[in-house]
């Protein structure tokens, strides 16, 4: 027996000292980490002084430095804060100067990102996406607003000139928009970024189409009144012994019509006082300008082709009067020939431009075609001949129909605009798990970009179940984007969704949203668009992101390629940041990191608090030598592979 037992005894020792060796590793590891995020990104966090005597010795020296190194660098911000008052000042007074003006402003990067935009930007780009997102936002792109050829053929006109601002003229959701753009240079990078100034010229472009059009009528109403006026003066000249009878018929009249002409000169004055319409007259390019026509002839139910310029042209006009007037010869043509299918084309004509209207029928003679410009639409004479006065009709033998043509002038010394503001499609692989992550190819361009120099948009979701295959939807989608390092709360997307299906109790008792909540909201195909466009040219983030991706895998949208961007997930960012850890649950990383929780388990909520977190990871990340995306990926998809257990994909939804 005695030797049987000091085998068994050394066992038992072997094993404890093990145990205990193991558990002191893990938690010197813990001890490790914790030091870590002190130093970088949470000086608040303190140590657990439990364990083994010399592992509270360590940990409470460890919390007595964080004391110290927490109030020197409350010192240090001190300073920092008081020596920034001065540029903080400046700031304010341009950001108050910004806001107090009436002109819409927007400052972007060379590549066409928006910097800063004023308060008049933001009510008149007012149009609204589904969840509450506007079309314009910083660090994204303002080409989602003036098309880049129009920018690109601004500054390279401004280059040939050495300074100033280029005005161009373009449609927005309807409005026509006249656009003052002016280079930014910093030294000698001439792509540093240019300045937009906005203004809203459809009213103004109204009240003188009807200036123009009350003055036409003048005109023929002011001749027969003047007739009547000079007859009834004639008479009672002629006719000195009239009676008084008759005499006070024609004072009558001549006061009559007197009265008439004062009162409709006096409304032509109220609705238009004199001016100059030479602003309406901008650079146009001719896709945009079809572009106006067509959808005002849609807008009166004719189907519309349109034939793009074989090259990139640019006329000189008043886009807004010249769709008034082809869409009055539509309405002609629509009356006489039967015509409901049109075509819009703009084509070379050597020194100008030929803008056509055709139809498959035959040509309006010319009296008939100046009787639709002069009676149908009387200002329709003055717009011809603001852009050149050559206006016919005739047969095109290619067509087999026939056309009205108007010739333009073109944009004077009219370049062609580069490509520098060209966007690479990018085709991204979708499937579940950690290939909803994975592109389809290396893609150097994401790849390499700095972590801290990317945008992100942090979303989340939440659904009716947790089985997208078993018919779960999403009925409620949540996010927040991060450009520079920074939270854009003022920039968020939130939106209810009809599920189209009942949600059952326990995901109530979750998330709190009900069925009333939900009905009448947009569906996931008519959310999942503007979700794209608000997200577009940034990096996916969620925490689990995986659960909510395979949710949008499911939509024809996604197939489709709205959401072409990688994706990162912070769940394992954590993990590669955090190993010693046993749960990254977004609470537990969130206390961790020092981010405040709030809102918890609403769409919106959730993604603020993970975008909090993932700022804090970046850290974290660099100074364990992760600063590119590809490597933030790389690290991901080994913990993915050899840490993260399948338990942790299969959570309650975050």
């Amino acid at each position: 027996m005695p030797t049987l037992v000091w085998p068994l005894l050394l066992v038992l020792v072997g094993v404890g000292v093990f145990l205990g060796w193991r558990r002191l590793s893990r938690q010197l590891g813990r001890i490790s980490a914790d030091i870590g995020l002190i130093a970088t990104v949470n000086p608040s966090l303190r140590l657990d002084a439990t364990g083994p005597p010399p592992v509270r010795a360590l940990a409470t020296a460890v919390n007595q430095l964080a004391d110290r190194y927490q109030r020197e660098q409350s010192d240090v911000a001190a300073r920092i804060a008081a020596a920034n008052a001065d540029l903080e000042r400046e700031r304010t007074r341009l950001a108050v100067l910004m806001a107090e003006l009436n002109v819409a402003v927007l400052v972007c990067t060379g590549e066409g990102r928006i910097l800063l935009y004023n308060g008049a930007a933001r009510q008149l780009l007012a149009t609204r996406e589904a969840g509450g997102a506007t079309e314009m936002g910083l660090g994204r792109s303002v080409f989602t607003i003036l098309d880049a050829s129009l920018v690109n053929y601004a500054l390279e006109r401004l280059a040939r000139h050495d300074g100033g601002s280029h005005p161009v003229a373009t449609m927005y959701h309807g409005r026509l928009l006249r656009a003052q753009i002016a280079p930014v240079r910093v030294g000698d990078d001439d792509a540093s970024g240019f300045v937009v100034t906005l203004e809203d010229m459809t009213r103004l472009a109204e009240t003188a189409q009807a200036r123009q059009d009350l003055i036409s009528s003048m005109t023929t109403a002011t001749r027969s009144a003047v007739g009547n006026i000079r007859a009834a003066v004639e008479n009672v000249l002629s006719f000195p012994d009239m009676t008084t009878e008759q005499r006070s018929l024609f004072l009558g009249v001549i006061s009559e019509e007197a009265t008439g002409l004062a009162n409709r000169l006096s409304q032509a004055l109220d609705v238009a006082p004199a001016g100059e319409d030479s602003w309406l007259v901008a650079d146009l390019q001719a896709d945009d300008l079809l572009e106006a026509m067509a959808r005002g002839l849609r807008d009166l139910g004719a189907q519309v082709s349109v034939t793009p310029p074989a090259e990139d042209l640019w006329v000189n006009a008043d886009g807004f009067a010249l769709q008034r007037v082809v869409c009055t010869w539509a309405e002609r043509l629509r009356e006489e020939q039967d015509a409901d299918a049109l075509g819009l084309r703009i084509t070379d004509s050597g020194r100008l431009l030929a803008l056509d209207l055709t139809w498959s029928g035959t040509p309006v003679d010319t009296p008939t075609l100046q009787e639709w410009t002069i009676k149908d639409d009387p200002s329709a004479a003055d717009v011809i001949t603001r852009h050149g006065g050559e206006l016919w009709s005739g047969t095109d033998a290619e067509l087999g129909g026939a056309y009205i043509r108007i010739l333009l002038p073109r944009a004077q010394g009219a370049v062609v605009a580069s490509d520098r503001f060209g966007r690479a499609d990018r085709d991204w692989l979708s499937g579940y798990d950690f290939s909803l992550l994975t592109p389809s190819g290396a893609d150097v361009e994401w790849a390499d970009r700095p972590l801290n120099e990317l945008s992100y948009t942090v979303f989340d979701t939440e659904t009716t179940g947790l089985y997208p295959n078993d018919g779960d939807e999403i009925i409620s989608l949540g996010a927040v984007r991060i450009v520079n390092g920074r939270l854009l709360r003022q920039e968020t997307f939130d939106q209810f969704i009809d599920p189209q299906r009942s949600i059952p109790q326990a995901s109530i008792e979750v998330h709190g949203i009900t069925p009333d909540d939900v009905a009448g909201k947009p569906t996931i195909g008519e959310v999942l668009p503007s979700f794209a466009a608000y997200a577009a040219d940034t990096v996916l983030v969620g925490h689990n992101v995986a659960f909510d991706l395979q949710f949008l895998k499911h939509k024809r949208q996604f197939a489709d390629g709205l959401l072409r961007q990688p994706a990162l997930d912070t769940l394992l960012l954590a993990v590669v940041a955090y190993p010693e850890e046993e749960r990254h649950t977004l609470e537990v990383m969130a206390t961790k990191l020092g981010v405040g929780v709030t809102d918890r388990h609403s769409a919106l909520g959730d993604a603020l608090v993970t975008g909090e977190v993932l700022l804090k990871l970046l850290q974290v990340l660099a100074d364990k030598g992760i600063h590119t995306l590809a490597q933030a990926r790389a690290a991901a998809e080994d913990t993915y592979r050899t840490q993260v257990s399948e338990a942790v994909y299969s959570r309650q939804p975050e």
